[in-house]
């Protein structure tokens, strides 16, 4: 519960939703690992459906959070990496 609190907030700081920060923070971590965090990679780590990240993503994009571009190892999928000013707002 305590947790879910802190998340609230730090949403609530940057102008997402919960879930968004959630996925703004999957996207970071993902991105560690590689280049980008594709949308399946997403929903798997975070525990929600795919549909859910990408009608998410395309939230998060549009308020400049998140970029999105397709996967040139796979023409059916997108990466999702944060932007310079996603990045500043998790920070």
């Amino acid at each position: 519960v305590r947790m879910d609190a802190v998340r609230a907030r730090f949403s609530a700081m940057i102008g997402v939703s919960p879930p968004q920060y959630a996925i703004l923070m999957t996207v970071a971590q993902l991105e560690g690992i590689s280049a980008g965090a594709t949308v399946v990679a997403v929903a798997q780590h975070a525990h929600v459906s795919g549909a859910f990240v990408t009608a998410e993503s395309g939230k998060l994009a549009r308020l400049g959070l998140l970029a999105k571009r397709p996967n040139p190892a796979d023409g059916r999928s997108v990466l999702l990496a944060l932007t310079p000013k996603g990045r500043a707002a998790l920070e």
